[in-house]
């Protein structure tokens, strides 16, 4: 697993040979940044968030936690998320110094106290998978994230009931380290889950929004 040291200089270099006129197509004025994906280097996260976290090392030692893991965190909690998503990089291929970043964080994830919640649950962003039916089996490439509070929001939902927390693949992830007080539980890399039910209902203004209830699979070793 990589260090930080590694993920500094490859933003680094990045951005030292980053030319803005290689990135764009004057025809039309169409622009294609979208292909690049690493294109958030530009915003230099690892050196913002490493040096944002120095202040949460203290809080996050207790379990261990690396430098490049702390800084993964800060980033994963912060506004990059999504980059930490495979289904993100849908056709193109997934940056090398992506899939680390993906290794680190799964290796935090791994270092929280898996999940002693019986239910978790997913407010869907509009990215998220919806188009199931009853009886699929869905796998999630990333770090699934969910919360321990059922916040009763009228939106697309996954409900799920993971293993029990000798078994589960759900970690606590907010006993790490604490956002809003909302109790954030992320699965690890490739956890699959059973579609039990599915319910198709309308909010307030007519709309319609399903509530999808899974069951966390074992994972076999």
């Amino acid at each position: 697993m990589k260090d930080l040291d590694y993920f500094l200089k490859k933003e680094d270099e990045y951005n030292a040979s980053y030319n803005p006129y290689e990135h764009f197509i004057f025809d039309e004025g169409m622009s294609d940044d979208d292909n690049d994906p690493l294109d958030f280097l530009l915003r230099k996260p690892f050196h913002k968030y490493s040096d944002g976290s120095e202040c949460y090392k203290e809080e996050t030692s207790k379990f261990g936690l690396t430098d490049a893991e702390r800084t993964i965190l800060s980033m994963f909690y912060g506004e990059m998320s999504v980059y930490f998503r495979d289904d993100n990089y849908i056709g193109m291929d997934i940056p090398e110094l992506v899939k680390e970043m993906m290794k680190v964080l799964d290796s935090v994830v791994g270092k929280a106290p898996a999940t002693k919640s019986k239910i978790l649950y997913r407010f869907c962003k509009p990215h998220d998978k919806t188009d199931m039916k009853v009886d699929d089996i869905i796998n999630f490439k990333h770090n699934l994230t969910c919360t321990a509070d059922d916040w009763g929001s009228k939106e697309n939902t996954y409900t799920i009931r993971p293993l029990p927390s000798n078994q589960t693949r759900a970690h606590d992830l907010f006993k790490i380290r604490g956002t809003n007080k909302e109790k954030q539980v992320d699965f690890l890399r490739e956890t699959s889950f059973k579609v039990t039910k599915i319910d198709n209902l309308i909010d307030n203004n007519g709309d319609p929004y399903k509530k999808i209830y899974m069951d966390e699979i074992k994972k076999n070793e």
